[in-house]
């Protein structure tokens, strides 16, 4: 899951992003460097008297230091204002706080180097991959598009020929032909299924019978319109977040496998880690977002990040037991 490229234009060094989801952060730790520039919308403290407000603002600094604030994965600039607006709330050349959360946009300009591009290229191409299939259907046609990390990527509309002067047999038959025409536009297990009527119902148990995990939801329409209906339903927040919770749990459930086989595959605290990733044996990372304003963690997540290791971060209290840091190997140590 990744970031999405709003604007760039690297002849002036300037691209600006939309963060989509908690790891987003993380890259962008690692991407923004003391002295770079950032700007974007932020809130500012303003006196009025002897009482003090916070106004909306927009502001473009430079960054002295970059650090998570707080247990939710919150990431906090601190930097020099040197320009912003409303005029009458900004005091250029004085320090401001900005603190970056899922679904914020943010602007960097930097002398970007090659592997600052690379990172950002992959954090990209993760926001690409479909995480779930959304159907919309009804009894005339199927909108089918993928959720991705920054929202729906529509795929195809695929139409079902039938006519009322068809026999209850033949319709069947037509139904099922339809089906088999969606079918190999879903590359993810988990299906939403919605739209108007019971059609909805009837691909629901034909999906289950093919062995996809199935979510039904109300929508009015088969049409491109209720993808916006559900996702200001939050039906996009829901998926993302269950698949992420289901990463995070099925990451986890390896762990304590491989733990209680003894096979010398799982790995977890500082030191074990630490020691998987300098043999290059750490295949997959589990890491608490508290722990990501630990400098010692971030550096190992940078040394698990160069050998290839698969990072996902937690949001669960489960692997705090274990030191912030659970993993699975590649080979036993």
């Amino acid at each position: 899951m990744g970031l999405k490229i709003l604007f760039k234009d690297l002849k002036k060094g300037i691209i600006k992003l939309h963060i989509n989801v908690p790891e987003d952060l993380w890259y962008l730790s690692t991407l923004i460097k003391k002295g770079d520039i950032v700007s974007g919308n932020t809130y500012r403290a303003v006196k009025f008297g002897n009482k003090e407000e916070r106004k909306p603002v927009w502001i473009r600094m430079v960054v002295e230091s970059v650090n998570f604030s707080s247990y939710e994965g919150r990431l906090r600039l601190l930097g020099i204002i040197k320009e912003g607006k409303p005029e009458e709330f900004i005091q250029v050349g004085k320090h401001h706080g900005m603190d970056l959360k899922v679904g914020d946009r943010i602007t960097i300009e930097k002398d970007w180097l090659e592997s600052e591009l690379e990172k950002l290229n992959e954090a990209v191409k993760e926001s690409k991959k479909p995480r779930a299939t959304v159907v919309l259907i009804d009894d005339k046609k199927a909108l089918i598009a993928n959720i991705v990390a920054y929202g729906f990527d529509v795929l195809n509309e695929i139409y079902f020929n039938v006519s009322k002067r068809m026999s209850d047999k033949d319709i069947d038959k037509e139904r099922q032909k339809f089906y088999e025409r969606i079918r190999p536009f879903l590359s993810t297990k988990l299906v939403i299924v919605g739209g108007p009527g019971f059609e909805k119902e009837k691909f629901r148990d034909y999906l289950i019978r093919k062995g996809f995990e199935v979510k039904l939801v109300d929508a009015g329409y088969a049409e491109v319109s209720s993808l916006k209906e559900l996702s200001e339903k939050g039906i996009l927040d829901e998926v993302l977040g269950m698949i992420r919770l289901r990463m995070e749990e099925e990451l986890f459930n390896e762990f304590l496998k491989h733990l209680m086989r003894e096979d010398g595959l799982a790995v977890y605290g500082v030191e074990d880690v630490k020691k998987a990733i300098a043999l290059g044996a750490l295949d997959k990372l589990l890491v608490d977002i508290s722990l990501l304003k630990n400098e010692e963690i971030r550096k190992i997540m940078r040394g698990a990040e160069s050998t290839g290791t698969n990072i996902i971060l937690s949001t669960s209290d489960k692997i705090k037991g274990f030191g912030g840091l659970v993993g699975i190997l590649r080979f036993s140590l």
